[in-house]
């Protein structure tokens, strides 16, 4: 009797320390919910080029227990902020560096570039000129919220017309109420494929200075630390270094369209 109180107890205590040792391999990361090809679907079922970018690397690569989450954004950064969950992908900026630990080296950089009406004035405008700063004449569209394009057209001195999403700017695009919209390539790309405007809507194919770098953010209140950033660092400079990361990213641009920059 003895002998199985022994058993027993020692199956529990391996049970717990088992436990402990999953919990402290286990990350939670937050995505938005709505932005293919990037991240899309609701919780536990989300997918794209994020969540695949994170399961390569943080459970193949580093051997993490990974647990993807797609929720509204709003939502997902505060989740990361209050520590309800550990990680999200995305620009760094002063204000979530409040809140965040964030990689050395960056996931991947965005592809920024500017839509137009095909053969419009500002299509034409595109064409003779690398310099945004001088089609201030002509009118831009962004969104609500959006903080990348509130920065880049303070820095150009242009003022811009904001609306509810880019599909909308788009939309304004094939009516001539809008000229020039500037976001991600394959994301407006996304748009136009589904709306059926790639007859309407040309891209152009200067790539903006300011196009964004997205970086793993680890939460402040996460109970990870960051020689969890360290090694992440480290693995995704021998994975560039050897040429695996970039053979990653061709695969994502197979897989999803997604153009990619090399760093």
């Amino acid at each position: 009797m003895r002998n199985m109180i022994c058993m027993l107890a020692l199956c529990i205590s391996l049970g717990s320390a088992l436990t402990a040792r999953a919990e402290a391999n286990l990350l939670r990361i937050n995505y938005a919910d709505s932005y293919p090809p990037l991240s899309y679907g609701q919780h536990d079922s989300v997918k794209g080029v994020l969540p695949e970018l994170m399961d390569a690397i943080l459970v193949q690569k580093m051997g993490y227990a990974v647990v993807n989450n797609g929720k509204a954004w709003k939502r997902a950064q505060e989740e990361v902020w209050n520590g309800r969950a550990d990680l999200l992908i995305t620009s760094a900026t002063p204000e979530r560096a409040q809140y965040s630990y964030q990689s050395r080296q960056p996931v991947f950089t965005l592809s920024f570039r500017p839509f137009t009406k095909v053969n419009s004035p500002a299509s034409k405008a595109l064409q003779t000129t690398l310099d945004i700063s001088t089609l201030s004449q002509f009118r831009f569209c962004d969104v609500h919220g959006n903080q990348w394009g509130k920065r880049f057209y303070e820095k150009h001195n242009i003022k811009f017309h904001v609306t509810r999403s880019f599909e909308a700017c788009l939309r304004l695009l094939t009516v001539g109420r809008m000229d020039i919209v500037i976001h991600s390539d394959h994301i407006l790309s996304d748009i136009i494929k589904n709306n059926g405007w790639q007859d309407q809507i040309k891209p152009h194919p200067q790539v903006m200075a300011e196009s964004p770098k997205f970086y793993l953010l680890l939460s402040k209140q996460s109970k990870h630390n960051r020689d969890l950033l360290a090694k992440f660092d480290l693995i995704v400079e021998r994975m560039r270094h050897d040429g695996s990361y970039h053979h990653l990213l061709r695969k994502l641009n197979i897989d999803y369209g997604v153009s990619v920059a090399k760093n």
